[in-house]
């Protein structure tokens, strides 16, 4: 009998020690918060651009900068190869790069102009 009221008195301090735990923070407490890097300047935003989405998806440096001197050619911006008006076979045309990965590049302009845009706005406030 004491030997079960032991296991029971055990078995529910363990089930309290697991209701109160909260694992680590990856940060330590001492660490500040980190701070998002700024937007890029309007004149570097394209290469950037291009460089970001080249390492997302695997895109040789070579293809991607020969996509970016080609859109650089017409003046493209992140911006205006989101739009839905420009055609698939225009940006493939001008980049080089296979229509899938041309998709692949105006959705990451659209989600990427999202977020230069909330840095900018932040700045400006």
């Amino acid at each position: 009998m004491v030997t079960m009221m032991a296991q029971q008195t055990m078995a529910s301090s363990k089930k309290r020690s697991r209701r109160n735990y909260s694992p680590p923070s990856s940060l330590p407490p001492s660490s500040p918060p980190r701070s998002s890097s700024p937007p890029p300047e309007i004149e570097d935003e394209l290469d950037v651009f291009m460089q970001a989405f080249g390492k997302s998806k695997g895109i040789s440096e070579d293809a991607i900068q020969a996509a970016c001197d080609g859109l650089k050619a017409v003046q493209y911006s992140p911006d205006s190869i989101s739009e839905v008006s420009v055609a698939v076979d225009r940006l493939q045309q001008l980049t080089g790069l296979p229509e899938g990965q041309v998709y692949s590049l105006r959705h990451f302009a659209r989600v990427w102009c999202g977020k230069i845009d909330a840095k900018r706005a932040k700045l400006t406030h």
